[in-house]
């Protein structure tokens, strides 16, 4: 939590990824996230508004194996390939 402390001193906007979420329900998803905002309010003084992204790397994954230029799909952020 220090890290974070130091890190909301030196950035104008912050948002936090929750990963992992296709193994939680829908009602679990939201309970974590509440629980989430609510240790970083407390122990690091986040505000409310702060962006929490739900995240599936697996979803992301498959989705990269799956999309292919004939189909004209394209896999969640392409540009952070290599970053």
């Amino acid at each position: 939590m220090d890290f974070l402390k130091k890190v909301r001193e030196k950035v104008v906007r912050l948002f936090f990824l929750l990963n992992k979420v296709d193994y939680l329900s829908e009602r679990e998803r939201e309970a974590a996230v509440q629980f989430l905002r609510v240790v970083l309010k407390e122990q690091v003084g986040i505000r409310d508004d702060t962006p929490v992204f739900c995240v599936s790397a697996r979803a992301g994954l498959e989705a990269r194996q799956s999309a292919t230029p004939a189909s004209g799909q394209r896999a969640a952020w392409p540009r952070w390939k290599g970053t």
